[in-house]
């Protein structure tokens, strides 16, 4: 129930408070009853009631700092909402009375009364907790209040988060949230207008759903295990979302503590503070002193990483998994999620997925492709990860380079490439590696001609369309947009790169997109390489019009956001040939960088200095 050790203290605080006090503060600050209210439950006067609730309130501010405890008092009302009561049935009259069968007659309020004084026993001071159930038409007052209640959730979230309040507005949950309650509101108070108000539960019902998106990883977790939506295809994808919405929300919050507190954080890293007892938090900032209780409450994880200097930075390793609560989802989305999961530890853990595995969770996102092309307006989400398999087994990256030292493909990736290959001709992926691997099988798995034909891309664009000849996928021109950092593409950027350099041959960019062309020359002008700067811009070089555009993919390979994308809509049909403008956006400015690109004879894209100038 209670998040944070301060709620629990106040909670203690609270009932430790004389009852002619404490209950007057109960019902005014925790039932929002008024001094004319509190004083009729009570049997006293208004003024009296005011009263009693201030005495508990002096006394709780001891020590307190002018505004503190409001919030903490907010903070403990939220805590007190989590709470669930059974709902008792009501008795049911046996045929005989009690008097016929000499016993003493039941008494249906004295059973009710014992169930109440349980609950408050076990959970509540003298019985509060928070009813939400009202009857009757919902007035401007009831909508007041829900408003008020509104913003105490919006910074009950904010505290717990330990997020500052200008913040909020750039998580996910912020804007959207309130958008959404606002919009709540304007159709109650419309429908108020029109004399037809709205029912307090219809109102309440819909709040309720939108203070699901305040719910931390965790709450979410128990909701799904409570509320399964393994029938529910949809819901079990927005569930997901949110899901996915909140880690990064919360994820942001603790990098900000890492910022702010570099020298802290790094110290609590290496003694294990995240993941210690609470009790030693006591030196710390407070911002990271909640940082580190949000991370053992929802399950993050943080560790250390090496610079390319000596030196290490904190990063986080481990988000919340709903490995727990799995079998609460869809199967179709289950099994995505497992998926994904499944590839997010592996960027973090050493040895990343076996590459057999690799081929089998290709093969399992091809069927659910499939299935989701049923359910939803798309498969784009299970292409864009089954993408992101194919291209670490085929292109290499964390699983280790394709090509060893003796210029063969590693026994282990043989294997793999074998069982993709063999998954049939219903496989977009088999359709792609077949050739590969028949080939390979006939050079001493040596590069073939096959695997040069095979285009970054050319899968995704298979998967979604079906295309089943490799070099027709790049024939006519597809859009390609690329997100950097991306490990898969730089990692056959790399290999492309390292084998133009040993024989100079550039007919390797056959179909491979204009983007392909812009990172190498980047890469290119990163290393001060002249000669491949020629090869890749048909003898000029880079002279400085290039200079920003280049720049920005080499940041975007350092690890910075970085935007690469190519439209054919763009295309430039010249007297000279076609050219095309490859567009680099920092996910800041407005305005793109440009680096503009010709079409060869031979089929490859090259760096067009003069274009671009």
């Amino acid at each position: 129930m209670f998040r944070f050790p301060e709620d629990q203290e106040l909670h203690r605080a609270i009932m430790s408070l004389e009852k002619d006090i404490r209950l007057p503060m109960v019902l005014m600050d925790f039932h929002g009853l008024g001094a004319v209210e509190a004083g009729k439950v009570i049997g006293c006067s208004p003024a009296d009631a005011a009263k009693r609730r201030d005495e508990a309130y002096d006394r709780l501010h001891a020590g307190e700092e002018q505004g503190v405890l409001e919030r903490r008092i907010g903070l403990l009302r939220q805590a007190y909402r989590r709470i669930t009561f059974p709902v008792s049935e009501p008795p049911v009259a046996d045929e005989q009375s009690g008097e016929e069968k000499g016993q003493e007659p039941r008494r249906p309020f004295r059973t009710a009364a014992a169930v109440v004084v349980a609950l408050a026993g076990v959970a509540l001071i003298a019985g509060v907790f928070y009813f939400s159930a009202r009857n009757g038409p919902a007035d401007e007052v009831f909508l007041d209040r829900l408003s008020r209640q509104f913003e105490e959730e919006l910074e009950g979230f904010a505290q717990k988060a330990g997020a500052r309040p200008e913040e909020l507005q750039s998580l996910t949950v912020g804007a959207g949230i309130q958008n959404q309650f606002s919009d709540l509101r304007i159709r109650a108070e419309r429908a108020i207008a029109d004399g037809q108000p709205m029912e307090k539960g219809t109102v309440e019902a819909e709040y309720r759903r939108i203070l699901q998106q305040l719910e931390f990883p965790s709450d979410m977790i128990r909701r799904l295990k409570k509320e399964p939506l393994t029938d529910d295809f949809q819901a079990s994808i927005e569930f997901y979302e949110l899901f996915t919405m909140r880690n990064w929300d919360l994820a942001g919050i603790i990098y900000n503590g890492m910022n702010d507190y570099p020298d802290d954080f790094l110290k609590a890293i290496e003694a294990g503070v995240p993941d210690g007892p609470a009790d030693d938090l006591s030196g710390y900032p407070e911002p990271l002193r909640k940082a580190f209780l949000l991370m053992r409450e929802e399950g993050f994880g943080a560790k250390l990483m090496e610079e390319g200097d000596g030196g290490t930075i904190p990063y986080i390793s481990k988000m919340p998994s709903l490995d727990r609560a799995m079998d609460s989802l869809h199967p179709t989305v289950a099994s995505y999620v497992r998926l994904v999961e499944k590839r997010q530890t592996s960027y973090v853990e050493e040895g990343g997925i076996p590459l057999n595995e690799m081929a089998d969770a290709i093969h399992e996102l091809e069927t659910l492709a499939e299935k989701w092309e049923s359910k939803s307006n798309g498969n784009f989400q299970v292409g864009a990860l089954a993408e992101d398999y194919f291209n670490e087994l085929m292109f290499g990256g964390m699983g280790g380079p394709v090509f060893g030292k003796d210029g063969t493909v590693a026994h282990e990736r043989r294997e793999a490439w074998r069982k993709l290959a063999a998954l049939g001709p219903g496989s977009q992926a088999a359709k792609i590696a077949g050739p590969v691997v028949e080939e390979m099988e006939e050079s001493g798995w040596r590069k073939s001609a096959a695997y040069n034909r095979i285009g970054y891309g050319v899968y995704i664009n298979a998967l979604h369309h079906g295309t089943e000849d490799i070099s027709e996928a790049g024939a006519a021109f597809p859009a390609f947009t690329l997100e950097l950092p991306d490990e898969g593409f730089t990692a056959r950027a790399g290999l492309i790169y390292r084998e133009i350099q040993e024989d100079g041959n550039t007919g390797r960019l056959i179909d491979e997109p204009p983007v392909m062309t812009a990172v190498l020359f980047a890469m290119a002008n990163e290393k001060d390489d002249d000669r491949m700067e020629a090869l890749l811009s048909d003898g000029q070089g880079a002279p400085d019009s290039v200079k920003e555009a280049v720049s920005l993919i080499s940041a975007g390979m350092g690890g910075e956001r970085i935007s690469v994308a190519f439209y054919p809509e763009s295309i430039d049909h010249a007297d000279i040939g076609i050219r095309v403008p490859v567009l680099i956006y920092d996910n800041v400015s407005g305005e793109p960088a440009e680096l503009w690109l010709d079409y060869s004879a031979s089929g490859v894209w090259t760096v067009d200095p003069a274009a671009s100038d």
